[in-house]
């Protein structure tokens, strides 16, 4: 499934859908293949994940608890997200902000958005 993501992002630039509707940068080389293999790795490639991550959810509630499941969620996942938050947001920014000045010297007309967002990490929403 994560190689599968590899393959997806791959072929984002060069499906045939309009640049900016899902990805921000679009080839010359495009090819209607690009949108079917893009179009059928995300008919499944999600459900599988959050499926996995339900069943270690489930074991993870089976052996610790409800109390237990909750420590631990909040010690691995949102002490983290809170405390490397602000660096990574400062981080992506910059180099976002970089690569679409790299981008524009090149002819390539790219916007970008620097409003503060997690959106790298909506799987933790």
């Amino acid at each position: 499934m994560m190689l599968l993501g590899i393959v997806l992002h791959a072929a984002g630039s060069y499906n045939n859908f309009p640049a900016g509707e899902l990805w921000p940068y679009k080839s010359v080389d495009v090819h209607v293949l690009y949108s079917v293999i893009i179009n059928v790795i995300h008919s499944f490639r999600m459900q599988v994940f959050f499926l996995v991550a339900g069943l270690f959810a489930a074991m993870l509630i089976s052996k610790r608890g409800n109390t237990g499941f909750l420590k631990n969620r909040t010690q691995r996942v949102l002490l983290p997200l809170l405390v490397f938050a602000g660096p990574i947001i400062i981080y992506c920014n910059h180099l976002y902000s970089h690569g679409a000045e790299l981008m524009a010297l090149r002819g390539i007309d790219v916007e970008f958005d620097h409003s503060i967002r997690l959106y790298h990490l909506w799987f933790l929403y």
